[in-house]
């Protein structure tokens, strides 16, 4: 059986991320099958201590492994609130396009609340997801 790891993410782990977004990033993570590593995500303070976004990177195709992976960002949400006593929202936002990241958002434990309008790079609308201490 492969196990889906979660590792502390450094900075070599995330060439393609600015500096900047990392070192604002908490809690950030490498997730690891089989001893390759499949994507990295973190939590963003988002400007207040009660609130933090989320983000996360596959390096790999994900198909196959869903369900580890789920389990394990599911793991690492709950470990993050757990563990910030002034946490009481993670957020993230997700391309309206993209319904396999959507579908992904809501196995690990977020519920869709609304659309912001054109907030894509591309002009398109997002999905803001949200996952509240306590629920």
């Amino acid at each position: 059986m492969t196990v889906c790891e979660i590792r502390e993410a450094a900075p070599y782990d995330v060439p393609m991320m600015p500096p900047h977004v990392f070192e604002r990033s908490r809690h950030a993570f490498v997730l690891s099958i089989g001893g390759i590593d499949m994507g990295v995500g973190g939590f963003e303070h988002a400007g207040m201590e009660h609130l933090y976004q989320a983000w996360m990177i596959p390096f790999e195709d994900l198909r196959g492994h869903e369900i580890k992976v789920i389990r394990a960002v599911r793991r690492i949400i709950r470990r993050v609130m757990n563990t910030t006593p002034s946490l009481m929202r993670i957020q993230a936002q997700v391309h309206s396009m993209d319904q396999e990241s959507c579908r992904f958002a809501v196995a690990c434990g977020f519920e869709a609340e609304s659309i912001v309008v054109s907030g894509a790079p591309d002009g398109g609308d997002m999905v803001m997801f949200r996952k509240l201490k306590g629920h």
